[in-house]
């Protein structure tokens, strides 16, 4: 004796080789043997084979009409041998009962399953709708499979073409743009980033890399709302401050926070550090105050920046020169000979901006020989010398705080672009760190920000601080990770018992924060923000969310554009300095990069490597080396030094070397 039966919802036949009252031993086509419960069995029947039933079966359902079964069924609930009596008119062999049950069975939208092998038709509205959306599938899977079809040929479907970098970034995945996008490049063996690539829905690399960041990050569009209030006329409500300023900054600064002021008397010198003020104007909790959060930070990348605030904010506070402007000042009295601290004071004020120097214009005249001559020919030279001797003072003060000399000597890069897009012209400038100009502008920094970090925990008001402990590492004391909380603690590789951000309000929101609390400390006002204030701790998430976004963001177009300049320069052979055994960092650009299969090389040995390829979709370069450099090695400084360790330790190794804590602005 055979059976048909049912084995979680596919149908098998056998042959029966052993039976109780509530099961079969069965051996199937196949020669497998499996027990089946006696509910399951569908059929019982003698001939003919398990294997020919299946397949008679098989070939007479595919010649039923469903829609004339359907009509023909009976509209309550029947078993399939009744409705192969009723279709064949006559008591079914085991052929046709069979073919009426898989019939029956593949046809779901009209008739719908109630138990093995029994059935109730759809009723007329139900089925005609189900008909319907069995067309609509159908039409829109004919519609993908064009689209995959015009993929594969070479072209680019319009609706695809008009999704762009969405489909990969936020794709509706049930889709037919996205389900042909994915099958079109299963099929040519390609990612779908390099098929929309290819086909040109994604115009280049660099409008991948560019665009796949403003859709995630701006998913409405990167500009302000029309709709934002514009800044109020000045108030002159504050006072005036006695001596004007000036700032510091590259030429393509257009967010001044920060000028500075020195006053000459008879027995010491007041050097003011003035910090633009919009927390005087955006109050916590505003429109403007929203705006600020929901970015957090200005971005700055090669050829990208978008600011935190908008331009019309930016230009009232902006401490440009022949303005007189709202500004937080910090007065720091000191000895005219031996600059000792004699006493500090914080003040609300307005102050004439009289000029702003820029650093990529006077590196030429202000160096370290003719400041320490004291023969300066510039704007404020007097106060730049001065200013210059200060700055060595505090930061020999913070080295011996941190038990170790500030490296020096580290090199920062910025990228020029000529030209739009990916068709512009890269150049990479270097610039070595520890100018005088740099110099100055960093210690002011750091001496505004510790002072106003600890009077806020003397005062013992909420801010949101910075800190960063020394960790020992294999022998050496290396910096830990920075932390922001709202608890001040040391940060121990700047040499200072706190420190916060408090002089980039125009470009971080964490700034415009610890501003107003520091004003209402000024004005003795309630602090917009109490103690354990859960918006602070919000803010501190987010904040560094968004930062490390921005910066892996800042961190992968200097990579693109480090590869399109060689690219561009149609460079084969680059010289690079080992970090570790098969980590280099090549010359003259922000660039790291892995290569596999180096000898064993000490940290610091200089190389020559081919270029082999690059790639600037996966941002990858393939190198093979040429020659290890009979000169010695050289020493890593101690920036450097701190990222690979860092790495060793289980860190992420950056794209790019980064900079310390930094003082001025990002």
């Amino acid at each position: 004796m055979h059976l048909l039966f049912d084995d979680d919802g596919n149908f098998k036949a056998g042959t029966v080789l052993a039976a109780t009252d509530s099961s079969f031993q069965v051996e199937t086509a196949s020669g497998k043997r499996t027990k089946v419960r006696a509910s399951h069995v569908l059929l019982r029947f003698e001939t003919p084979a398990p294997a020919l039933l299946l397949q008679q079966a098989q070939s007479q359902a595919e010649a039923i009409d469903v829609d004339f079964l359907w009509e023909c069924a009976p509209q309550q609930e029947f078993g399939f041998e009744e409705m192969a009596r009723e279709y064949h008119g006559h008591s079914p062999s085991a052929v046709e009962a069979a073919a009426i049950l898989l019939r029956l069975h593949g046809a779901p939208v009209h008739f719908h399953r109630k138990g093995r092998g029994r059935y109730r038709p759809a009723p007329p509205e139900i089925l005609k709708q189900a008909l319907a959306a069995v067309e609509r599938r159908r039409l829109l899977e004919e519609q993908k499979q064009r689209y995959v079809d015009m993929l594969k040929a070479g072209e680019l479907p319009p609706p695809m073409a008009a999704l762009g970098v969405a489909l990969l970034v936020k794709p509706d995945k049930n889709g037919i743009e996205y389900r042909a996008l994915e099958q079109a490049a299963s099929e040519l063996h390609l990612s779908p980033l390099r098929l929309l690539l290819a086909r040109g829905a994604i115009a280049s690399p660099y409008r991948w890399h560019r665009d796949s960041f403003l859709a995630t990050t701006f998913p409405h569009g990167a500009g302000f709302s029309s709709s934002l209030p514009a800044p109020r006329p000045m108030a002159d409500e504050l006072p005036l401050a006695p001596v004007p300023a000036f700032s510091i900054d590259d030429s393509a600064t257009t967010e001044i926070d920060d000028a500075f002021s020195v006053q000459f008397m008879d027995d010491r010198v007041r050097v003011g550090i003035h910090i633009a003020a919009p927390a005087t104007a955006i109050a916590r909790g505003d429109v403007l105050d929203q705006v600020a959060r929901g970015r957090m930070s200005t971005i700055y990348a090669p050829g990208v920046k978008i600011t935190m605030l908008p331009e019309p904010w930016i230009a009232q506070f902006s401490l440009a020169a022949g303005r007189v402007l709202p500004v937080l000042s910090l007065y720091v009295d000191v000895e005219r000979d031996t600059l000792r601290p004699l006493a500090r004071e914080t003040r609300l004020e307005r102050i004439l901006v009289e000029a702003n120097l820029r650093h990529d214009l006077l590196d030429e005249q202000v160096t370290e020989t003719h400041v320490a001559a004291g023969a300066l020919d510039v704007p404020h030279g007097r106060e730049l010398v001065f200013l210059w001797h200060l700055a060595r003072t505090l930061l020999a003060e913070r080295e011996v705080a941190r038990g170790k000399p500030e490296p020096v000597g580290k090199i920062d890069y910025s990228f020029v672009l000529d030209g739009e897009d990916e068709q512009a012209r890269v150049t990479i400038r270097p610039r070595r760190r520890g100018a005088p100009l740099d110099l100055i502008v960093a210690e002011l920094m750091i001496l505004a920000n510790s002072h106003w970090a600890g009077w806020l925990a003397e005062l013992k008001r909420a801010g949101i601080y910075r800190s960063q402990s020394l960790q020992r590492v294999g022998g050496r004391w290396l910096p830990g990770r920075v932390r922001m909380s709202t608890v001040p603690a040391p940060h121990e590789s700047m040499g200072v018992p706190h420190y916060t951000w408090c002089t980039s309000p125009l470009r971080r929101y964490v700034d415009l924060v610890n501003q107003r609390q520091l004003i209402a400390a000024v004005r003795g006002e309630v602090p917009p923000y109490p103690a354990n204030d859960a918006d602070l701790y919000g803010i501190v998430s987010s904040f560094d969310a968004a930062y490390t976004l921005y910066a892996e963001f800042q961190e992968r177009l200097e990579r693109y554009w480090c590869l399109r300049w060689l690219r561009q320069e149609g460079v084969t052979r680059v010289g690079a300095t080992v970090l570790k055994p098969d980590l280099l960092r090549i010359d003259d650009m922000p660039l790291l990069t892995r290569v596999a299969g180096l000898p064993m090389l000490e940290r610091g040995q200089r190389v020559e490597l081919d270029v082999l390829g690059i790639d600037e979709v996966d941002l990858s370069v393939e190198l093979r080396l040429h020659r290890v450099l009979q000169e010695a090695a050289g020493r890593l400084d101690e920036l450097e030094e701190d990222v690979v360790d860092g790495a060793d330790a289980g860190g992420e190794v950056p794209a790019a070397v980064p900079s310390t804590d930094p003082a001025q602005g990002g």
